[in-house]
């Protein structure tokens, strides 16, 4: 995606980002 990561979505991706790798 080309919109930057704010914090709220690092913070989201983080916990998904877990399930995900």
């Amino acid at each position: 995606m080309t919109v930057p990561f704010t914090r709220r979505q690092l913070m989201d991706v983080s916990r998904f980002g877990r399930w995900m790798i």
